[in-house]
């Protein structure tokens, strides 16, 4: 098991890892991407260093996207409710920083999503499950902890 980890300092991680040539570029929706989508495409450029494939991750975070959510919708009402921001649209679902990240490194194992205060021991014994059955050859768990986020890698 690998433990990484990234909090506010993500802008500078990006550039680093940029310049490791560990991340080739940022996806081209990187603008819409949330502080938390940032940190978590960061998180795991250093978890998985080239990595590919049957690979899962498993975010565990108890404030879902609230915080993001409530954002949204006061620009909404600041623009006065009448048109959708599509350019300051944020993302609704709390899969979607993973599923974006997913998508980025061309991961195709299980995506999913614990809410609450989920026992770390409990969910890392499930990804440990999930390798042992073969439902994917490695898996990720992402743990968000006030403002940083660390990864646990499952092979």
């Amino acid at each position: 098991m690998r433990i990484n980890s990234v909090g506010e300092n993500f802008k500078s991680d990006t550039e680093k890892l940029i310049a490791e040539k560990v991340l080739n570029a940022l996806p081209k929706e990187y603008g819409r991407f949330t502080p938390d989508s940032r940190k978590i495409l960061c998180l795991l450029a250093k978890t998985l260093k080239g990595k590919k494939g049957n690979i899962g991750i498993i975010l565990v975070n108890d404030d879902y996207c609230v915080e993001d959510n409530l954002k949204y919708y006061k620009d909404f009402i600041t623009a006065g409710a009448r048109l959708g921001r599509a350019n300051l649209f944020v993302y609704t679902l709390p899969t979607t920083p993973i599923a974006e990240s997913a998508i980025y490194f061309g991961l195709t194992g299980p995506l999913f999503y614990l809410g609450g205060n989920e026992d770390l021991r409990f969910v890392l014994a499930q990804a440990k499950i999930m390798v042992k059955s073969r439902e994917a050859k490695g898996m990720v768990v992402v743990v968000k902890k006030e403002k940083g986020f660390y990864a646990h890698f499952v092979a």
